[in-house]
């Protein structure tokens, strides 16, 4: 584990590309806010979305279903924001249900959410026609975007996986079975 803190050390450089450059953009602009601005972004941020779930949720329009889905999309990435602030902003991150990325080599991770998405497909599937268009696209995208943010890698297990090493909790889990 030393060499990996010396590694990322000499290495600290800002994450290149769409998701990781907005992500962590997203977390500096929220982090330099007051407290009070954090407050009063998340209550404006919700009524939006609520907002955009009632209006995608109203057939009023005789659109195709995929339209209604699509209004409902920025209140799922709203969600999945004032989510993410959540997480970083306050003492929540330390539960272990939040800590799990970290205890958790990436293919257990990849099993965790392939079996948990075969799951929402099924309830979303039994209950689809009972949950109004926008809150479900609103429920797919958060939980798409969540899905994607347990299963990326941390620069540490890019950083193994390029140099062939194993991931240590990986072979602590062998030794432990």
């Amino acid at each position: 584990m030393a060499f990996l803190k010396k590694q990322k050390a000499d290495s600290d450089v800002a994450p290149v590309g769409g998701f990781e450059q907005t992500y962590s953009s997203f977390l500096s602009y929220v982090g330099k806010m007051t407290h009070g601005s954090r407050v009063g972004a998340v209550v404006i941020s919700l009524t939006v979305a609520a907002i955009l779930i009632v209006l995608a949720s109203l057939p009023f329009l005789n659109l195709s279903y995929w339209i209604y889905v699509l209004i409902g999309f920025p209140a799922g990435i709203i969600v999945f924001a004032n989510l993410v602030a959540l997480f970083h902003f306050t003492r929540i991150k330390d539960s272990s249900l939040f800590t799990y990325k970290d205890r958790v080599p990436p293919r257990r991770r990849m099993q965790t959410v392939a079996i948990t998405a075969v799951g929402v497909v099924v309830v979303l599937i039994l209950f689809g026609g009972t949950i109004p268009r926008g809150l479900g696209g609103t429920i797919v995208i958060t939980l798409a975007l969540l899905a994607y943010n347990l299963i990326r890698r941390t620069p540490e297990e890019v950083r193994l996986a390029q140099l062939g090493l194993p991931d240590p909790r990986e072979i602590e889990k062998e030794e432990e079975e």
